[in-house]
């Protein structure tokens, strides 16, 4: 849900939810893969200054989220088959090692959230609405998010958020597909069991399933571009 003009005013830290703003529009296909987005009409949409927004921006830059150009400003980039690939392969690594970390440190509790979370978000992706994009990216990350931090390790929490909101965002540049979006859900269903049982070998192969999945729903778009080029 984005923020109103009013909430962004009376935030004690307007770069971040500026960021979480201008990220949501990128997610839902606000604004699309090439698109510019303009500071000042953020800075006047807002009632702020530039300072948070360009903070904001550079944030999204730095994901690799946005490109800067001279020529177009800021704008929404488009990544390269190759460039999915390698993020995909980088995901993989970091993503079964941190989880076979974290089993240690998943609680009951959190087994009871993550176990919310999945339920959740079957049921919004079951509703088959072009609104829930953004709510399920939401959960999405949440429920890798947790698994992530229970590593303990701030340079993995900090690199995979990185890595998974850039991974999402690529899916801008195509339509969004309600099967691959429950199927995914339901896949964080096997994630879970597994971690649950402190099943290392279930571990690898599930997150491998899902990833793997999901890298092959994108490269099917880039496979049909090039037949068609």
């Amino acid at each position: 849900m984005e923020v109103s003009k009013t909430e962004v005013f009376i935030s004690q830290n307007l770069s971040e939810q500026v960021y979480e703003i201008i990220l949501q529009r990128i997610i839902s296909g606000k604004y699309k893969t090439g698109g510019r987005i303009n500071p000042n009409q953020l800075a006047l949409e807002f009632n702020i200054s530039r300072s948070p927004i360009k903070d904001a921006l550079n944030k999204l830059h730095g994901a690799g989220i946005i490109d800067i150009s001279s020529r177009k400003g800021h704008y929404v980039r488009k990544l390269s088959k190759k460039e999915v690939i390698d993020l995909f392969e980088f995901r993989l690594m970091l993503e079964v090692e941190a989880a076979k970390k974290s089993i240690r440190f998943l609680s009951n509790e959190d087994h009871e959230l993550l176990k919310k979370n999945v339920k959740q978000s079957i049921k919004i992706a079951e509703e088959n609405r072009s609104s829930i994009v953004v709510k399920i990216f939401e959960l999405d990350r949440d429920f890798h998010k947790m698994i992530i931090n229970r590593t303990k390790n701030k340079l993995i929490s900090k690199t995979h958020n990185n890595i998974y909101i850039l991974s999402h965002a690529v899916r801008i540049q195509f339509d969004e597909d309600r099967k691959r979006t429950l199927a995914a859900q339901k896949e964080h269903q096997e994630i879970l069991k597994a971690l649950i049982n402190k099943d290392l070998k279930e571990i690898e192969y599930t997150i491998t399933k899902h990833l793997e999945n999901a890298k092959e729903f994108l490269l099917k778009f880039f496979n049909h571009s090039d037949t068609n080029s």
